[in-house]
């Protein structure tokens, strides 16, 4: 076992995160400790089969080496849980969304938390899976749902998980937002005002919301306003283009209607 450990120090392997894609989420709700044991065992062979910046062979004693500091505890069964990992591995690794989360935040959920609060961790993973490298992403409801439900895209109410169908009202989603403001540090600023030309304080229609992360509220408020005011500005162009499009037809219309055919 000291060469195992000798070679994985030498891999230089941290684990403040872990990394593994959207689809695992699927089932989650079905069995929380195996949707939560999945995403630790496929972090765990993902690092090491790419560790070092090169494809390689995981074998079971550094593999067991690795899982037993990520669970705290020696795994009776190294061969079995190595194939376990694997399966999941060969199952789900594709070139879809991936999600990055701390390694703490996802030990957390073991202990006892809410349906209503694994629904708000979910969700966070959700738009992770979203958000990427961006630092805020306009969203759907439905497109969050789906991710939660491990989709890659957009699917239909009747794809998702029963327990996340529960959550999709208007009453939950708004406390969903709550709950990822004050509890994840998401930046989801809700409704936004606009002064219109005459001065009057008019609510932004926006389908969907923003949601951001490493940003400031102010910060995703201006680019909102600054979306809101330039998306009309051109609707403005395109109505006044539209108009003179329209009077220049009724003109050579009525030329020809006086016997002067061409076009003015």
């Amino acid at each position: 076992m000291g060469g195992v450990q000798n070679r994985n120090a030498s891999l230089g392997l941290k684990w403040d995160y872990y990394y593994f894609p959207v689809e695992l989420l699927k089932g989650y709700f079905t069995d929380i400790k195996l949707g939560i044991r999945r995403i630790v065992y496929f972090s765990c062979y993902y690092k090491l089969y790419s560790s070092a910046g090169a494809l390689r062979i995981v074998n079971a004693s550094e593999f067991n080496e690795e899982l037993s500091k990520l669970l705290g505890c020696k795994i009776s069964s190294p061969e079995a849980e190595l194939l376990e990992a694997r399966n999941l591995f060969l199952s789900y690794s594709s070139n879809g969304p991936m999600i990055s989360v701390k390694r703490e935040t996802v030990a957390g959920m073991l202990s006892y938390h809410s349906e209503f609060e694994q629904i708000c961790f979910v969700a966070f993973l959700g738009i992770r899976s979203i958000l990427q490298k961006n630092k805020y992403k306009k969203i759907t409801w439905s497109y969050l749902f789906s991710r939660m439900s491990g989709e890659r895209r957009t699917v239909s109410f009747d794809q998702w998980h029963p327990v996340i169908k529960k959550y999709a009202t208007r009453h939950y989603k708004r406390r969903i937002q709550e709950y990822l403001r004050d509890n994840w540090h998401l930046v989801i600023p809700g409704a936004i005002e606009d002064v219109t030309e005459t001065g009057e304080r008019k609510k932004i229609r926006i389908s969907g919301f923003y949601v951001g992360i490493s940003i400031s509220l102010k910060e995703l408020i201006l680019i909102i306003l600054k979306n809101h005011r330039a998306a009309n500005e051109k609707r403005k162009q395109r109505k006044l283009r539209k108009i003179e499009a329209n009077d220049e037809a009724i003109k050579w219309l009525n030329s020809r209607r006086h016997g002067n055919k061409e076009i003015t």
